[in-house]
């Protein structure tokens, strides 16, 4: 049984109580401290207490733990790629909030919290968005842009090449996100002026701005499109206008970025202070959790996190031990529960009382209470959309339903897979990536046993080749997937028919209608309508067998890292924004 260490922790609370307030974590921080327990049997690293937030300091390298690198360098991506540090979109968030690094802990947000970061100012009337850019914008000093001013003309191309309203593009740029659908509002897109661009809505409606405002679209331009095919997947000629240069890539290594030189922005913390302050960052792939711990206790690694626990409970526990006081700062946030998408190309998890069975075979109190070592937290399991977004519909799920998830009932759940016609069980296969806790699957894999379901678990090296097999429809494998989403993007490609993510190979027309249904509401009362719909019949499908209720997911930052408070750094959309405002003590 694994325990998890209790916290002792100071609660970051959101303040803000805005009409759309829809945050998907919550973060605690607390100061790395030694503990009397699980002495140290690595060399901790000699880092200080951490410097004065009021101090910014220039120089220096920062080496963030990361995951997957896709090779795709295309500004048609969106926040899945994070680590495209170069981009910039026309609105990012407004960094001097008083709460900003609380508002960033969540993956949801609304047009309250964003501002302009390439668009100046902007106006909404008439349908008609007329935004005007800045004119200190350049792109970055090498191909295919070398350089040269951005202008309205480039965010046209930008917009009209993903929604196919011009610029050479009369169909919508195939590509991971469905934008045409996304950004449904758009009519067509007019240059008024050298930084000027007017977007003409079919709706004046205030969810759409909303919409309109907070999809992060990247700004590139032209000369993209004259780029050879394999020019476009050569990281050489990764280009934005962002704070961070793409300078080396070692693939399944890591990625190192060098600050742009020429970058326009300016802390809004200190307003004198010019963006970024790092000379460089390295994001570095590390496929093993007890490498990641090593490579954190000796201080080759400074910022440990992503959307999912790295490390084992136990360590964690070896960590927290044997580094010095003041050494690192752990934040923890309200995740989702780990989850395996049921691939309904297999005929036993096509049957909706099938699937129905195998979420009344997992016993979620021994996963929560027992292997996660959540004694003291309550155990909360949501549907489609994260437990705080307004979207959430848990809290009118029937007791019928309520109990299928949180109820432990192997009698139920064999009397069901006899209904079905599996009285003698099954088998069926999972593919999860390094990374993942294997020992939950494991876990998983013998309560289901219980009732005569044998879910046979293999681990792959990288969540890309764990995905690959998820987008083969013919591959009859499942793969891992987490419930309690925060934004409609990643519902609309992990869940619809058409959806590039969908690993499921779910194919449900009254879903996809609910989602057509969502994207074209026309106020958020009625948007929200509609997102509790679909989240209950989200649950009432069980697309996803849930182990356990929502994890408590944990980063570690390194003492030696100044101006960050705990923004949710891979899980956000502004993470080259967040990059390029942090610094280091040592200037190292």
């Amino acid at each position: 049984m694994k325990a998890m260490k209790r916290i002792i922790a100071m609660l970051l609370a959101l303040t803000m109580a805005l009409s759309m307030v829809a945050c998907g974590s919550t973060g605690e921080q607390e100061s790395g401290k030694p503990s009397d327990s699980n002495p140290s049997t690595s060399t901790p690293a000699e880092a200080e207490t951490p410097a004065d937030s009021g101090e910014p300091q220039y120089g220096g390298n920062l080496t963030v733990y990361f995951q997957e690198f896709y090779n795709d360098y295309d500004p048609s991506v969106a926040d899945m790629r994070n680590y495209c540090l170069w981009f910039e979109p026309l609105f990012t968030v407004k960094w001097d909030m008083e709460n900003a690094a609380d508002v960033l802990t969540s993956e949801y947000m609304t047009m309250d919290w964003m501002d302009g970061q390439i668009a100046e100012s902007y106006t909404f009337e008439n349908m008609d968005l007329t935004i005007t850019i800045r004119d200190d914008v350049y792109f970055q000093d090498k191909e295919p842009y070398n350089g040269r001013q951005l202008t309205a003309e480039d965010v046209k191309w930008s917009y009209d090449r993903l929604l196919g309203t011009g610029s050479g593009y009369d169909t919508p740029y195939v590509c991971d996100n469905n934008w045409a659908s996304l950004l449904n509002m758009v009519e067509s897109i007019e240059v008024t002026g050298e930084f000027e661009v007017v977007f003409h809505f079919n709706t004046d409606s205030e969810l759409a701005l909303n919409t309109f405002i907070t999809q992060q679209v990247n700004i590139g331009g032209h000369e993209w499109d004259e780029l050879t095919a394999e020019q476009k997947a050569d990281w050489h000629y990764a280009a934005g206008t962002g704070p961070w240069i793409l300078e080396e890539y070692v693939p399944d290594s890591h990625m190192k970025f060098v600050k742009n030189e020429n970058y326009y922005d300016y802390d809004e913390r200190y307003p004198e202070n010019k963006l970024p302050y790092l000379d460089s960052i390295t994001c570095q792939i590390i496929s093993d959790s007890t490498q990641a711990q090593t490579q954190f206790m000796t201080g080759n690694l400074d910022i440990l996190g992503w959307g999912g626990n790295i490390l084992t409970s136990t360590e964690v526990e070896l960590l927290e031990s044997s580094m010095k006081e003041g050494s690192f700062v752990r934040y923890d946030y309200a995740s989702a529960p780990v989850g395996v998408g049921l691939k309904q190309t297999v005929p036993a998890l096509s049957d909706i009382r099938v699937r129905k069975a195998l979420q009344m075979a997992i016993d979620p109190e021994e996963i929560y209470s027992g292997y996660l070592g959540y004694t003291d937290k309550e155990l909360n399991i949501p549907g489609m959309f994260a437990l705080n977004t307004q979207f959430s519909s848990v809290d009118s799920w029937s007791q019928e339903l309520k109990d299928v998830y949180y109820t432990y009932d192997p009698e139920g759940a064999k009397a069901l897979l006899a209904e079905a016609g599996y009285a003698d069980g099954f088998e069926f296969e999972v593919v999860i990536f390094g990374a993942l806790d294997a020992d939950l699957f494991t876990l998983a894999s013998q309560q289901l046993k219980r009732v005569g379901v044998t879910m046979n678990v293999s681990v792959v090296a990288s969540p890309p080749e764990m995905q690959q097999t998820g987008f083969d429809h013919a591959n009859q494998k499942s793969i891992f997937v987490s419930a309690g989403a925060s934004r409609l993007q990643m519902i609309q490609a992990w869940y619809a028919s058409d959806g590039k993510e969908n690993s499921l190979a779910n194919n449900d027309p009254e879903f996809d209608a609910m989602i057509e249904a969502f994207n074209n509401a026309t106020s958020m009362e009625e948007q929200e309508k509609i997102g509790k719909e679909m989240d209950q019949y989200f649950a009432e499908q069980f697309w996803i067998l849930q182990l356990g209720g929502a994890e408590i997911v944990s980063t570690f930052v390194s003492g030696r890292v100044g101006g960050y408070s705990g923004e949710r750094l891979w899980k956000n959309w502004n993470s080259n924004q967040i990059l390029a405002r942090v610094w280091v003590t040592d200037g190292k």
